[in-house]
């Protein structure tokens, strides 16, 4: 149940998708299936993962966004990649890159491609990068990401602080007194003024230029940071590597306590159906059902994953150290209930007509499956087996 924490408190302290006989047969046939009783609905995903065997210039992945033509822009270890479904167009130190390692990607309101590398900001033109100076000279190694604010301003957020594109030049922006050259993983802006992610700061800075120190953590005190600060429709999420919660107003929910407790929260995010995707430390890929908030319905031991993110089709893509992954959610229906004797077990299928698959599980048992009357109905025989002798 919520509970009456709110933001400051906190840091202080199938949709059900029906398929044709032709996509059962697909799940059928390439989904590893094992029959729980009593379950009734599954979800499964269709997950296909590209390497440098692909044609990615490194399959350690740690950035991605799609840009307004439909491309999809992969920060890798190695450079940068665009993926148009098809092939891969990778780009490195000979198109001027500042540095190969990319850590983030983002195309502003006048289409321009702007990338954080180990080694500050670029903006790609055509195939090249063009560099511009940051006005304090400072040495930035590291940029959390790109933030274009209301005004139409597009500030770079880095490990030395906030930055504003002007007239060919970056210049530093004084947010909260004394952390001009601090970490600032991501901004939050709202008609009531700015929510600003120090790591181990969280500032509110009002409308009328006032702050609201929210929360502190110490370096040195043994407490987790304070990971990625987001906002989804009106709910906002944050999460330490200990704690995940979904914020609205002054009440708060403590997500997925259970399966997250001594887990070491790494990454967290959540898709457009309502799902949420949670990576730790564990080695360990987590995802609920749709508007599930306790219990995961799919897990996977999957290594380091840098990133999560959504394309417009709905499909959601993982940077991972071993490769990107494509991941689409399938939600479907078990129809172990119509088996009698009922099906339990492994089973196997194969397709032996236009309209049919034969399916066999435990104790030898063979079924037929074909389309009945009715539109996502099914009729299930047994088949009757004779006795059989070496």
């Amino acid at each position: 149940m919520p509970c009456k924490i709110g933001i400051i408190g906190i840091i202080n302290k199938a949709r059900v998708a029906h398929h044709t006989f032709h996509n059962l047969i697909t799940l059928l046939l390439t989904s590893s299936l094992f029959l729980v009783p009593g379950v009734f609905r599954s979800q499964a995903f269709y997950i296909k993962k590209y390497t440098v065997n692909d044609g990615l210039p490194a399959s350690y992945i740690i950035s991605l966004y799609q840009d307004s033509y439909g491309f999809l822009w992969i920060g890798t270890f190695n450079g940068l990649s665009r993926f148009d479904g098809k092939q891969f167009v990778n780009y490195g130190y000979e198109a001027g890159l500042p540095h190969i390692i990319v850590d983030a990607v983002y195309e502003d309101n006048q289409h321009r491609l702007w990338l954080g590398t180990r080694n500050g900001m670029a903006q790609l033109k055509g195939k090249h990068c063009v560099i511009y100076p940051v006005d304090d000279g400072q040495a930035i190694n590291y940029v959390f990401g790109f933030k274009e604010m209301k005004d139409g301003n597009l500030w770079a957020l880095t490990n030395k602080g906030v930055y504003q594109f002007e007239k060919d030049c970056w210049k530093k922006i004084k947010l909260y007194p004394g952390f001009e050259n601090h970490d600032c993983h991501n901004i939050i802006e709202s008609d009531s003024g700015l929510l600003i992610n120090y790591h181990h700061h969280i500032v509110s800075k009002k409308t009328d230029g006032s702050f609201q120190l929210l929360g502190t953590v110490s370096h040195d005190d043994g407490h987790p940071a304070f990971g990625q600060l987001y906002q989804r429709d009106s709910s906002l999420y944050l999460n330490r590597v200990d704690k995940y919660f979904e914020i609205n107003g002054k009440d708060s929910l403590s997500l997925f306590e259970e399966d997250l407790h001594n887990k070491n929260i790494v990454n967290t995010f959540k898709d457009s159906h309502g799902c949420f995707w949670v990576y730790t430390l564990k080695d360990q890929l987590m995802v609920s059902a749709p508007g599930e908030k306790q219990n995961f319905s799919f897990k996977m031991p999957v290594q380091l994953i840098s990133h999560f993110f959504e394309d417009r089709d709905g499909t959601v893509w993982i940077a991972g150290i071993d490769g990107l992954y494509k991941v689409r959610s399938q939600i479907y229906k078990n129809f172990q209930q119509a088996f009698s004797p009922v099906l339990g077990g492994h089973c196997n299928v194969a397709r032996i007509s236009e309209n049919q698959l034969l399916i066999s599980g435990e104790n030898d048992n063979l079924f037929i499956a074909e389309p009945g009357g009715l539109k996502n109905d099914f009729n299930i025989h047994q088949v009757k087996q004779t006795a059989s002798h070496l």
